[in-house]
């Protein structure tokens, strides 16, 4: 980072400029350098004037370049010397920026961490079913070696697309908020399955079930975290599209965890909509209830489609329903094309503000997929308690509200999941980790 550089004067001489520049990347990922000075600031060939100055709302692009979105207004004032170090200040005041020399690994483009090794069906001890679904079903299987609690993702009919595509994806990234993959396994015929990261908290969709709506605060702090997750995504071009609360997981320190990577898509790094640039993703997947309008109506779209899930999502934790609930998938899909959303009156007006953000039909208009990008997001008053700290927030230094608002049965009440699946009783809750369940695949 060069903080001077030279110009010459009206009377011919050679001056000295204060001037801040990074090694940047734009919007469309085209690489430039960025200045900011007391006159205003340039990004590549575009200038700004003195009253304008650039937010940088995402970092970790590639090795030694930061990710720039477009101009946020601070007024400056030209004849104070200190101004160069009051933008600095501004920069590093939001918690958005990071010198290179404290970048961490996974702040970059490509894994730090060795793609994980692979094991055998005789490495593990199965405890019980998690839950099944088209991809297979998931186990909850003990470590034999050190006794640690994974989700083991069997791939029963060898098929194995999405887990493959999951494998691809968790393989690359890795980040306190997404689910880890921890390492693979094949079994005696050859079929690999997937060894995760065990979230031992359940996910939001039981907690829903079970406590009904939820409060406010802790709905804006999961929405802070899913945020950060679905930003670590799309930096990584990587978009999503099954955001619902079944895949939002809560690990053991009440963090989140997105789980459920199977129907991601690489190499999208278009933000969306019909006029924005970069590669955009075509195929029609994921859950009615969290599917966008442009994916509805056939359009190519990007990363705004999991900003829409996102909105969906936090109206549902709202007020334990989707937005856009109808008898039919058909009726649904209409009311999400053209029905305007009809909030509770216990959803506040700022939720209802950060909701309509993100519901909006058009993808270029949508919260988030604009030219402000994450900083929209990241500064809405609802999440106005996480806001000043998204930097301690990302690196575990903030408490959940859910640890207070979850209850501390949840292993006795997965023990007895453990028992209805399996029709045999655990008298003792400490049984849970011996192992007494044999690892079947079917």
């Amino acid at each position: 980072m060069k903080m001077f550089r030279s110009s010459t004067s009206a009377t011919g001489g050679a001056s000295v400029e204060p001037v801040i520049a990074f090694d940047v990347v734009d919007g469309h990922r085209r690489p430039t350098r960025l200045r900011v000075s007391a006159t205003g600031c340039t990004i590549g060939k575009d200038k700004y004037g003195r009253h304008d100055i650039v937010d940088v709302v995402q970092s970790g692009d590639a090795p030694g370049r930061l990710v720039v979105s477009v101009v946020r207004r601070i007024e400056l004032d030209a004849d104070d010397d200190g101004q160069v170090q009051r933008i600095l200040d501004a920069f590093q005041g939001l918690n958005l920026i990071q010198r290179r020399d404290e970048r961490r690994p996974d702040d970059l483009r490509e894994p730090a961490h060795a793609p994980p090794t692979e094991a055998s069906m005789s490495d593990f001890t199965a405890i019980g079913v998690l839950g099944e679904g088209g991809f297979g079903q998931v186990q909850l299987v003990k470590r034999n070696a050190d006794g640690r609690l994974l989700a083991m993702k069997l791939d029963k009919d060898g098929r194995g697309a999405l887990s493959d595509a999951e494998r691809a994806i968790l393989e690359r990234i890795r980040h306190p908020f997404i689910i880890s993959l921890v390492t693979t396994v094949v079994d005696p015929a050859g079929r690999r399955h997937l060894c995760l990261e065990y979230a031992d908290q359940h996910d939001l969709h039981y907690h829903l079930q079970r406590l009904g709506p939820l409060p406010e605060d802790a709905v804006a702090f999961v929405t802070a975290e899913i945020i950060l997750a679905l930003e670590h995504l799309h930096q990584h071009d990587i978009v999503y599209r099954d955001l619902k609360p079944e895949n939002v997981l809560i690990g053991g320190d009440y963090h989140i965890r997105l789980a459920d990577l199977g129907l991601g898509k690489q190499g999208v790094t278009s933000p969306g909509g019909l006029s924005s640039q970069g590669t955009k993703a075509t195929t029609f997947c994921g859950t009615p209830a969290y599917q966008p309008p442009e994916m509805l109506c056939g359009d190519d779209y990007g990363h705004a489609c999991d900003y829409w899930s996102l909105g969906v999502l936090v109206f549902e934790l709202l007020t334990g329903r989707v937005p856009f609930h109808a008898p039919t998938r058909l009726q649904m899909y209409e009311n999400a094309i053209r029905a305007e959303v009809v909030f509770p009156r216990s959803v506040s007006r700022c939720a209802q503000s950060f909701i309509r953000g993100l519901l909006v039909r058009r993808p270029e208009d949508r919260m988030g997929s604009g030219p402000l990008r994450g900083f929209e997001l990241r500064s809405h008053p609802f999440l106005g308690a996480v806001h000043p700290h998204w930097a301690d927030l990302e690196q575990g230094r903030i408490a959940s509200p859910l640890g207070n608002l979850l209850h501390r049965d949840a292993l006795q009440a997965f023990i007895g999941q453990v028992e209805r699946a399996n029709r045999h009783t655990i008298a003792d809750p400490s049984a849970v980790y011996s192992g007494a369940v044999p690892l079947q695949i079917g």
